[in-house]
């Protein structure tokens, strides 16, 4: 049984790796759009601002409605706004009518998403594998982690010069559906005999919680340092 929750979730940790892959992509072409089309540091730093704002604020309080609803239903819904924000881009950018301050209100809806889809995809990985991997597991995050932030940025930049914008948030939205039929159709959750799981979902969120903060807080760093090192 725990071999088989184990498999489950490594096909969940693939589909959600490949799922942030599309959105770490999507997220620096937008800094690359929006930095051409303003020639603005401050402008583009706003965009972290209002992405990491919410999402540290609502983080705070979100606790104890993950803790009473289906940690399932919260990602499937939290992903599928974030997806529709990159198809709202989309649609903009087709219409021509994308601005900086549109992409500053989806930032930070996907913000708030993030806030709920975070905590339930960690308890929800505490849920799913046994006790005795949770190191293990800790490890395949944060290696999925630092590979998404190293390749990220060159491949965005590749393809955004390929195919431009519209060629990202395309592969963000197929990366999206793939994560998302993964979750719904092959992936159960329990929800239930919370006394059994307990240890193990809290064990997993204090191995990772650390480095969550520490990856945002370095994340919104190196942001910053890059944009004001381009504008001056």
């Amino acid at each position: 049984m725990e071999e088989k929750t184990l498999k489950k979730y490594i096909i969940l940790w693939l589909s959600q790796s490949v799922s942030g892959l599309g959105s770490s992509m999507t997220g620096f072409a937008l800094v690359l759009w929006a930095y051409g089309r303003s020639q603005s540091a401050m402008s583009v730093s706003m965009m972290s601002f209002c992405n990491y704002v919410p999402y540290v604020i609502l983080s705070l309080f979100v606790g104890s409605f993950i803790d009473r609803h289906s940690k399932k239903t919260i990602m499937l819904v939290s992903d599928s706004i974030a997806a529709l924000g990159s198809l709202a881009v989309l649609a903009f950018w087709l219409g021509g009518h994308l601005a900086v301050w549109n992409i500053y209100i989806i930032n930070a809806v996907i913000g708030i998403t993030n806030a709920f889809q975070q905590p339930a995809s960690a308890v929800a990985t505490g849920c799913l594998v046994p006790k005795e991997k949770i190191s293990n597991v800790s490890g395949m995050n944060s290696f999925s982690n630092n590979l998404i932030v190293v390749f990220s940025p060159m491949l965005a930049a590749f393809l955004y010069a390929a195919g431009g914008l519209p060629l990202i948030l395309l592969i963000d939205l197929a990366s999206f559906i793939f994560a998302f039929c993964v979750l719904l159709l092959f992936i159960s959750i329990p929800e239930q005999a919370r006394e059994k799981t307990y240890s193990s979902c809290m064990m997993f969120i204090e191995a990772k919680t650390p480095c969550s903060l520490s990856f945002y807080f370095v994340s919104w760093f190196n942001t910053t340092q890059i944009l004001w090192t381009f504008n001056y």
